[in-house]
């Protein structure tokens, strides 16, 4: 059926055979009409992506899409009477045998943990860890796989939000170790680093510490009481070649830079990059921490040139500033957006403020001379605010606003680094890459918020089209009038499709006669792309209606 003027995109109204078509298409209308389906937390798991979505009547749960239309679907409804997957908490997914473990909720045993295969009966709550209506993962926190066992935080009702492990079965999802004897110990920053699991918690004895586990009771300890006089707040862990890198708070020396090997004598702090007791790295619980071939890049203030890039050896000589991006105090690293550092064979991107052109893409090979700006999006002193960096095909692609929000690429020269596509879609986020394709939320003005895929490709109509003479389209032009006829080659079974210039469909008819009489008068003028396909073969042509 023609779709409805409520669900019509504007089509580009170019009329020459050479124009370019971007390979971005709306995978499906998930909230039907010009409401958003609100996806996050977008995770790829064997060929499919999971991920939270809002069809307007099942409130949020578990969906996951094959990159097909018919292969994107609800998984199941966890809480018929509300949202499976809370829109206010926070907690990610975690991946182990193909099965995706979270936070879910059914609306009478509270949120506890779930897991799924992607199947409805295969979607299920793993143990009511609090029992009752009473909610057992309480706190946006991490869920990490190590040694076969997924790790989160939970609150029994006995031992309140300490670390527990699951192998996926009720019988093997257990408390490690009640950290806290008082309250709970705060679970944050899981981290794996040379097969040990290291995280910050508080045991109301020491303060917020670093800690470690092997998955034992017993092998659950704290690594170093780094401060003596109420905790150090580890922050930002992350593993660099098997040594254990994190930020850290002492009275004497504020928040700094420390590692560890996962021993006591081997917990230090790396440098005093802002002398004294004051901070180089904020509380925010912002940062940019990513290792660079070995390298650890990452952000600071040392108290004279704001917050700036460095990086470090893992010594207090080999822990330097890259470059004074922003002259003076005010600094020029801008830690408003998460995703704003990725590395790429070896460079690194990320996302700076010079004080004059405003918040745009940036480079460095990890010298000073290295450390350039790769193009101005957006001309001026606004900036266009590059986020959510991602590496797809070994190409940086990203969001950027250049007075619209659309999805970027580059290869890091100014020429290469150039909008996939003007018209649409509109906000690109939760960028991730499954196969060859790009997944990620975007918005347009009929559609609202829905999930998209990109292939990579920009290609132009005439490489689309097929050489194959299955059907033919008369007339070509048209004025919105015109037949599709079939030649007697496609099989009894066959279909014919129409999208406009921005890949979304616009009419489907399965099984047509010969043929077929459509119908576009009431369509915005422009190309649009004939398929008609059985299950052997599929060809494709172009109707411009004028």
């Amino acid at each position: 059926m023609i779709m409805k003027n409520s669900k019509r995109i504007l089509s580009l109204l170019f009329i020459l055979s050479t124009a370019s078509l971007s390979a971005q298409v709306m995978i499906k209308d998930i909230n039907t009409g010009s409401q958003s389906s609100y996806i996050s937390k977008i995770i790829p798991v064997n060929n499919n992506i999971f991920f939270r979505a809002n069809d307007g009547l099942s409130g949020f749960e578990l969906w996951k899409s094959d990159g097909t239309t018919t292969g994107t679907s609800l998984i199941k409804d966890m809480n018929p009477n509300g949202d499976g997957l809370n829109s206010l908490f926070n907690s990610p997914f975690a991946v182990l045998n193909n099965t995706i473990f979270f936070a879910g909720g059914d609306n009478m045993n509270g949120i506890e943990l779930w897991k799924s295969d992607g199947t409805s009966v295969g979607t299920m709550m793993i143990k009511d860890i609090y029992p009752g209506s009473s909610t057992s993962i309480r706190t946006p926190g991490e869920m990490v796989q190590l040694n076969g066992n997924i790790y989160f935080s939970a609150d029994d009702g006995n031992a309140s939000d300490e670390l527990w492990q699951t192998d996926g079965t009720s019988f093997g999802t257990t408390l490690v170790k009640d950290i806290a004897s008082v309250g709970g110990s705060y679970i944050k920053y899981l981290t794996r680093s040379n097969n040990t699991l290291f995280f910050s918690a508080d045991d109301f004895s020491h303060g917020a510490e670093l800690w470690k586990t092997d998955g034992t009771s017993g092998g659950t300890v704290m690594v170093k009481n780094i401060e003596t006089s109420g905790g150090s707040y580890p922050q930002f862990l992350i593993d660099v070649n098997g040594i254990l890198y994190f930020a850290a708070y002492t009275s004497a020396h504020g928040k700094e830079l420390w590692k560890s090997d996962g021993t006591d004598a081997g917990t230090m702090m790396v440098k005093d990059i802002n002398p004294g007791s004051a901070n180089s790295i904020n509380y925010t619980n912002v940062n940019n921490f990513i290792n660079v071939n070995g390298t650890l890049y990452f952000s600071a203030d040392d108290g004279v040139n704001g917050i700036e890039l460095w990086k470090t050896d893992g010594t207090d000589a080999g822990t330097v500033m890259i470059k004074d991006i922003r002259p003076g105090s005010a600094g020029g690293l801008d830690l408003s957006n998460y995703k704003t550092f990725m590395n790429i064979n070896n460079t690194l991107y990320f996302t700076a403020n010079d004080g004059v052109i405003g918040t745009e893409l940036w480079k460095t090979d990890g010298t000073p001379a290295g450390t350039v700006l790769v193009k101005d999006l957006r001309p001026g002193s606004m900036g266009s605010d590059p986020k959510e960096l991602i590496n797809f095909n070994n190409v940086l692609y990203f969001n950027a606003n250049n007075s619209v929000s659309r999805l970027w690429k580059s290869d890091g020269t100014a020429g290469g680094t150039n909008m996939i596509n003007s018209q649409a879609p509109g906000s690109p986020t939760s960028l991730t890459v499954m196969g060859s394709n790009l997944y990620f939320y975007g918005s347009d003005l009929n559609h609202g918020g829905e999930l998209w895929k990109y292939d990579g490709s920009n290609m132009s109509i005439e490489d689309m089209l097929s050489n194959k003479n299955v059907f033919s389209i008369y007339p070509n032009p048209s004025s919105g009038h015109f037949q599709v006829r079939i030649t007697d080659e496609m099989s009894a079974k066959k279909t014919i499709e129409i999208s406009n210039i921005l890949g979304l469909k616009v009419y489907e008819n399965t099984e047509p006669n010969i043929h077929v009489d459509i119908d576009f008068s009431g369509f915005p003028k422009g190309i649009y792309l004939v398929k008609v396909f059985d299950g052997q073969q599929s060809s494709i042509q172009k109707i411009v209606i004028q």
